[in-house]
């Protein structure tokens, strides 16, 4: 039998990971009201923090300080967005600039952000 690698990263993010409280906010506007609501959905997921190679960091795209965080999608069902995540890691708040989904076959096994200091 063989396991999927969305059940590994799990497993593996599950055991060796470093802890983070992912949030991810949605914003609702009723513009006939003139009114708007937040809803805020928050993940504690395992994870691998890792930094971008030195010579990815040009200042603009990457800057220094920015890392990579690679979760299981098993523990992110939803697909995390730059305009609406934050990650809490590490004791520090960061935001999300992009995210990279790592497929496995047709599904998506796990999601790599790229997370900057808020």
């Amino acid at each position: 039998m063989s396991l999927g690698l969305k059940t590994v990263a799990s497993d593996v993010l599950g055991q060796l990971g470093t802890l983070a409280e992912i949030r991810m906010i949605t914003r609702t506007e009723d513009r006939d009201a003139g009114t708007s609501t937040e809803a805020i959905a928050t993940i504690e997921a395992r994870g691998a923090p890792d930094r971008f190679r030195q010579e990815l960091i040009d200042g603009t795209r990457v800057k220094t300080g920015d890392l990579m965080f690679t979760v299981s999608a098993a523990d992110v069902p939803t697909e995390p967005k730059a305009d609406n995540t934050r990650v809490r890691l590490l004791d520090k708040t960061y935001e999300v600039v992009g995210v990279d989904p790592v497929p496995d076959g047709d599904e998506v096994a796990a999601w790599t952000m790229h997370l900057r200091l808020a």
